[in-house]
């Protein structure tokens, strides 16, 4: 049984982006006896300034509506009829319908989407009794609607036009794979970021490092505890009759004996003054934060004449990585001297041969550069490897291979340790002969400063000595 009429406000899309009005299937809303479509002056306007827009789909879908529209206005119609029944379908203009002025302060009515609401909720106002719904195929205006405790239908998927295929359309597609196919015959490079973990990141948070020299007082306490608990061998008789008569075994064992009291136990002991004064750079050198590129070329060609651009941005700066000791140690102790390591030096010298000189033998010279020659598929600091933390570095490579294993490019990150917190970006980005654009990925940097106590590591360090040397 068929009962009101449906009362339903348009936006544009379903006169430019749909099918035509009388080849929609209205039938979901048979249980109305009429639809009324109402053509609010926002719509009206917009049809008018799509119409000249050129000669696209929209400028001609605008043109065929207006003419529509105009029919119905210069033949005083009081609407214009799609469908005859199940249910009947009119179209009426109304221009007059305003947005309601209580609404200024929530919507934008700059905004054609927010003026076709403010109409339907004046068109409500006036019509409380009756059905109506704003008609919209687009998410926003729907949530403005529901905002307001308003009704909305959606447009229908099938309702939409497959997208144009004109000439202009056409082009771009043929462009499209033009540079595709232009795009084969280049290398890919892909860049990732890899934190200390070689995990792929997107940012980096790192913590910065700076330990506390150790006090004068701190060093000499250490050094007084190695020479307490490893105090130098006091008592060298030999053992050995042998070693007492072996000719030329008394002078050699006194000599030993002296350099080891006189010169290799005192020299022991700078060793540790100076391995604890500077313990606080070894120990920054070794935990400094470094960051890392991973770079691949999945392309079908290689990278001709790649260059490979690595920078900060920010208040730190950057280095080549240097070479880490693996575990930090103090020197050990001099060994005392030894009679059988004497006698055995006695004894060796007693069976050679007296030394005959040798002619040398001059081998004859060739120009060759071979050792000059650089691997074209090797990647090279330009020009020269930085030694102190730049802004920026650079590598080359004549030839980047394709389909060979990732290159990684890693570098030392330096920062001023007054800061305590310092933000910026690492860049790196890859260019090449045969490259149409450079690849570059820019990745956010966080950086915290934590002061360290040295005195725990360098406690550590002379216990580890004193264990080992039990």
């Amino acid at each position: 049984m068929t009962t009101q009429t449906l009362y339903l406000f348009p936006d544009t899309n379903l006169f430019i982006q749909c099918k035509s009005l009388n080849e929609l299937d209205w039938s979901e809303w048979a249980n109305f006896s009429e639809i009324h479509l109402i053509v609010c002056r926002p719509v009206l306007r917009e049809i008018d300034n799509q119409k000249n827009r050129g000669n696209g789909r929209v400028s001609r879908r605008a043109r065929k509506v207006h003419s529509m529209f105009r029919n119905i206005a210069i033949n005083e119609k009081d609407y214009y009829l799609i469908r005859k029944s199940g249910p009947k379908v009119k179209l009426f203009l109304e221009p007059l319908i305003r947005p309601c002025s209580e609404l200024s302060d929530r919507l934008d009515y700059s905004k054609p989407d927010d003026e076709i609401v403010g109409c339907l909720f004046t068109y409500v106002k006036q019509h409380p009794e009756a059905a109506v719904r704003l008609l919209t195929h687009d998410s926003g205006p729907m949530m403005t609607a529901r905002g307001l405790g308003l009704s909305f239908i959606s447009v229908k998927e099938d309702w939409i036009l497959p997208p144009e295929n004109n000439e202009a359309n056409r082009e771009i597609t043929r462009l499209k794979n033009e540079i595709a196919q232009l795009k084969k015959a280049e290398p890919e490079f892909h860049i990732k970021c890899l934190d200390s973990n070689d995990i792929e990141v997107d940012s980096l948070e790192i913590k910065y490092p700076i330990y506390e020299p150790l006090s004068e007082r701190d060093i000499s306490e250490f050094v007084d505890l190695l020479r307490s608990k490893l105090p130098p061998t006091t008592i060298f008789s030999p053992r050995e009759s042998e070693a007492r008569l072996y000719p030329g075994f008394l002078r050699r064992w006194n000599q030993a004996i002296s350099k080891y009291k006189d010169e290799k136990y005192p020299s022991w002991i700078e060793e540790c003054e100076d391995f604890l004064s500077g313990l606080h750079q070894k120990l920054e050198e070794q935990a400094k934060p470094s960051f890392c590129f991973l770079v691949e070329n999945r392309g079908t060609r290689p990278g001709n004449h790649a260059l490979i651009y690595i920078a900060s941005k920010g208040d730190f700066k950057i280095c080549p990585p240097e070479k880490r000791e693996t575990r930090l140690r103090l020197p050990p102790p001099p060994k005392p001297p030894q009679e059988e390591e004497i006698l055995n030096k006695l004894r060796y010298q007693d069976s050679i041969f007296p030394y005959q000189p040798i002619l040398p033998y001059h081998l004859p010279s060739y120009s060759s550069n071979v050792e000059n020659r650089r691997d074209p598929n090797g990647f090279y600091y330009k020009p020269n490897r930085s030694e102190m933390p730049v802004e920026s570095f650079c590598l080359e490579c004549e030839q980047w291979r394709h389909g060979t294993d990732a290159e990684d490019f890693a570098g030392d990150i330096f920062v001023d340790p007054s800061l305590n917190k310092i933000s910026g970006a690492l860049e790196c980005v890859i260019h090449a002969e045969n490259l149409s654009n450079p690849v570059r990925i820019v990745v956010p940097v966080k950086i915290t400063v934590e002061k360290i106590n040295t005195r725990d590591c360098a406690d550590a360090l002379v216990n580890d000595l004193l264990c080992s040397a039990k």
